[in-house]
Order: C-alpha cells, then sequence, then structure tokens
C-alpha cells in the first residue's frame, strides 16, 4: 500500500493567485504507483478526466490550464473565484487497488471570519416585560454563517441569518443576561465571545 505524501504541498492556504501551479512530493516508491489529481470547487479539474489513476510519479507538478499527461483534460473555468474556498487533492494507486491521498486547501482572497468585540452598539439595552431585538453582525469570511450561542435565557431567544445573528424576546427579570458566541463559515471559525444584554425595569 503506498505511504504517505511529503509535505508542503503548493498552493496551501491563504492567496492570492487565482490560477495557481500546484505541486506535491510523491510517497515513498513513487514509481511504483499511478495517480490521479482533482481540483473540488468551480472550477473543477480532474486529470485523468475519468477519475482514474492513470499518470506516472514523473508528474509531480501541474501548471494552470495544462493536462501533462495530454489528455486535454482542462479547468471548468478560466480562473479560480476570489475570496472561494478550494480542496485539491492527489491519490496514489498501488496494483492491487489500495491509494494513499492527501488534501490541500487553498483559498485565494480569503479574509477570515470575524465577529464584533463584546457589547456593540447593535445589541443595546432591555426592559423587562418589553419586547427585544438586537443584532450582532459578522464580517469577512464566506457566508452565510453558522452561529451556535450558548447561555442565552431570561426569555431572550436567537435566529441567524447570513452574516446576521439577532437576538429577541421579552426579558423576565432584571440584571445581565450574558451569553457566548461563536460562528463558522464552513471553513474557519470566530470566538467563542461572550455578550451582555442589560436588562432594566
Amino acid at each position: 500500500m503506498p505511504g504517505s505524501f511529503g509535505a508542503n504541498p503548493s498552493p496551501s492556504g491563504i492567496g492570492t493567485n487565482l490560477t495557481p501551479n500546484f505541486s506535491w512530493t510523491d510517497p515513498p516508491n513513487a514509481g511504483s504507483y499511478t495517480y490521479s489529481f482533482n481540483l473540488q470547487g468551480s472550477p473543477y479539474w480532474s486529470i485523468p478526466g475519468t477519475g482514474q489513476a492513470d499518470f506516472s510519479s514523473s508528474i509531480n507538478s501541474l501548471t494552470w490550464g495544462v493536462d501533462p499527461t495530454g489528455g486535454g483534460n482542462q479547468p471548468s473555468d478560466s480562473s479560480m473565484i476570489s475570496g472561494h474556498i478550494y480542496e485539491w487533492y492527489v491519490a496514489a494507486w498501488d496494483s492491487n487497488g489500495n491509494d494513499s491521498v492527501f488534501y490541500s486547501g487553498y483559498y485565494p482572497d480569503y479574509s477570515h471570519l470575524t465577529l464584533p468585540a463584546a457589547n456593540p452598539p447593535t445589541l443595546g439595552s432591555a426592559t423587562v416585560g418589553q419586547s427585544y431585538s438586537g443584532t450582532i453582525i459578522g464580517a469577512n469570511g464566506n457566508p452565510p454563517y453558522t452561529f451556535v450561542v450558548n447561555g442565552l435565557s431570561d426569555g431572550l431567544t436567537y435566529s441567524s441569518s447570513g452574516t446576521t445573528l439577532t437576538i429577541s424576546g421579552t426579558p423576565i427579570a432584571a440584571g445581565t443576561a450574558s451569553f457566548q458566541v461563536r460562528a463558522t463559515d464552513g471553513f474557519l471559525g470566530w470566538g467563542p465571545i461572550t455578550y451582555t444584554i442589560s436588562v432594566g425595569n
């Protein structure tokens, strides 16, 4: 069975190139295996196009838009999309169908999701027995976000849409309503951050 691929595949992480070249380090005994490459997302790119491994260890880098196997397989679009999240991988296969796969994430022009610091003006204060609504608005990343809220009580609930978390309800006791919020965009997360709402009589 093929061993693990080497370190430092490229591209990896956040970058700026929308037409990157790809490179990797083959596993030990590289010449004993055949290989396949896939870029997931829009564009999609697969070499070979059938998804079955048939290129050799002599190929361990790809120039954008060039199929070094001569198969004519091209990316489905002319370039990646700024701000999107991509995953690419190479698999090595032995003659018995066993495989070793490495994955690399690439995020061109990605800007990390953030949440505001505790107690933004959009939350405001509340009054016992009166309807309340406040918001926590995230920024950047790849919305819509998934919000996780812990500790919210005192007659308050939450809902979310896109980049916005809405806290609403009717407080039942004076004091401070504290809760924690974490947000993710399917790639990276932010938080938890503790927010408080002052509830008066």
